[in-house]
């Protein structure tokens, strides 16, 4: 009777012991799964960025291109106009 509670015994620390162990690697793989995921994220941010920087330049250019078409546009209907009067 004492070898089965010895058994019995051993068996549930073995089976906690496992519990334990696999419990704490599953908070270490969580551990690792939300690095991970915070590693993913910060790129993300920084890629983000990058293209927010070049869609402001892109911008900015066609704005220049349009100003500049205005200008020339002005300029080429006051060459007809004058031409018109003349």
């Amino acid at each position: 009777m004492l070898l089965i509670y010895v058994y019995a015994t051993f068996m549930y620390v073995l089976l906690c012991q496992q519990a334990a162990s696999t419990s704490h690697h599953r908070q270490m793989a969580a551990s690792v799964d939300r690095k991970q995921l915070s590693r993913e994220i910060q790129e993300l941010r920084v890629e983000l960025s990058q293209k927010n920087l070049r869609l402001e330049s892109i911008e900015a250019d066609c704005q220049r291109k349009v100003a500049e078409l205005e200008q020339k546009l002005g300029e080429t209907l006051s060459q007809r106009q004058l031409l018109q009067v003349s």
